[in-house]
């Protein structure tokens, strides 16, 4: 199994997703995806951490 997309290589982005993820769970998805938008994140990145749980990298 291809495990390389498990970690956050970038720790400015990961801190950013790791907030985002935190503002997803308390003030909605909505919110979350603004800040990722405001903070420079790839639309793609954003998707993926937003929309599939599941496939979150771990900060590394």
């Amino acid at each position: 199994m291809d495990n390389h997309y498990l970690t956050r290589p970038d720790r400015a982005s990961a801190v950013k997703v790791d907030l985002a993820v935190a503002v997803q769970a308390a003030q909605g998805t909505r919110s979350a995806a603004d800040y990722l938008k405001q903070t420079g994140i790839a639309f793609t990145v954003a998707l993926r951490v937003l929309t599939r749980p599941h496939r979150r990298r771990w900060a590394s």
